[in-house]
């Protein structure tokens, strides 16, 4: 309202004096700041909007192009008014839906706690009746059921409390449980069941963290792709299978030996260059070779070789600066095989 009284007194007094543009070139500015900070969440794209209105105020512009702003700015409050309320909204319903769950809880653990000052309340009036008593064996008495209610009501008080926290443990062991194994299965490679390209990459990450001396193995068949146009990809995926298998044997249980992807390994274990290089001779010696792997006509027989790269960190590189040098070294190796 304030921006449309103040452009009727323009076109009424002074529809093209500089002073009252600027004004309400500065309201405009004003509103939008004021917005801003009413509401953080919502005030920053207002505010800008409006600033971009009272922008084109500037270096005095004609009087029909400041209604024409004037008009754009007042679309923009009415938007950001309707924007406000339903934020606003949704900001009462989720207190709403909070102080209905805080009332829940609190009506769940009244229940309970009910019971229990009911049965303490009928063990005091009990224990009240005693000052009234003359005969010391009904004192006696009394007091012994008493206590026999007042060790039945806290026995029972202590096993509700010990099985509801019973119960929360459970739960609380059966999510983590769960987020152990999807944890688990986000870094397993899901053909081969060796670890995935993620899992890798962390260990590096890791071993680069503790200053570990250790090396990285590269591996990549050689001629996979003609093996796998010619039977197919289920013969490649079970040949995959079966190597990423015997690739595992070869290393110690620390050792992360990966699918990298496609038809490339990477193991990562701790050692030096010394290590990295008898377990090449390893991998040629055990690894390599043939595989018999069945196919729906029968039984084929696959001769498999790989180029093998060797690294070790050299205590400053980088992930990616490692990976691309024992990736350079894996190449020199496949040519050298041709």
């Amino acid at each position: 309202m304030g921006l449309i009284s103040l452009k009727r007194h323009i076109e009424k007094h002074s529809p093209d004096t500089a002073a009252a543009v600027a004004a309400l070139r500065e309201m405009i500015r004003a509103t939008g700041g004021a917005m801003e900070s009413a509401i953080p969440a919502l005030g920053m794209d207002i505010a800008q909007k409006l600033d971009a209105n009272a922008a084109e105020l500037e270096h005095d512009p004609p009087r029909d192009a400041v209604v024409k702003t004037k008009d754009a700015a007042v679309r923009n409050l009415r938007r950001w008014s309707d924007a406000a309320h339903d934020y606003l909204k949704a900001k009462t319903d989720e207190i709403k839906q909070i102080v209905l769950t805080v009332a829940q809880l609190g009506e769940a653990v009244g229940e309970r706690d009910s019971r229990f000052f009911g049965e303490f309340s009928c063990l005091a009036s009990n224990l009240g009746n005693i000052a009234e008593m003359d005969d010391l064996s009904a004192v006696r008495q009394c007091i012994a059921q008493s206590a026999a209610q007042m060790t039945s009501c806290i026995t029972k008080m202590k096993e509700e409390g010990e099985t509801t926290l019973r119960q929360m443990r459970e739960e609380i062991a059966t999510y983590r449980a769960k987020l152990e194994e999807t944890e688990r299965l986000a870094l397993l490679d899901p053909l081969t069941g060796l670890a995935n390209r993620a899992a890798a990459e962390r260990e590096i990450t890791l071993r680069r963290e503790k200053k570990s001396t250790f090396s990285v193995i590269m591996v990549d068949l050689n001629g996979f792709k003609p093996t796998n146009d010619r039977y197919g990809h289920v013969v490649g995926d079970e040949l995959l299978r079966l190597f990423g298998a015997e690739l595992r044997q070869q290393f110690r249980t620390g050792d992360i030996v990966s699918r990298w992807g496609g038809d490339e390994f990477v193991i990562v274990m701790d050692g030096n260059a010394l290590q990295g290089e008898s377990y090449r001779d390893r991998l040629r010696r055990w690894t390599f070779g043939e595989y018999k792997v069945n196919t729906e006509k029968g039984q084929i027989r696959v001769q498999v070789d790989a180029g093998v790269g060797i690294a070790v960190w050299d205590g400053k590189e980088g992930t990616a600066e490692l990976l691309g040098r024992v990736d350079a070294l894996m190449y020199i190796d496949k040519r050298v095989a041709v």
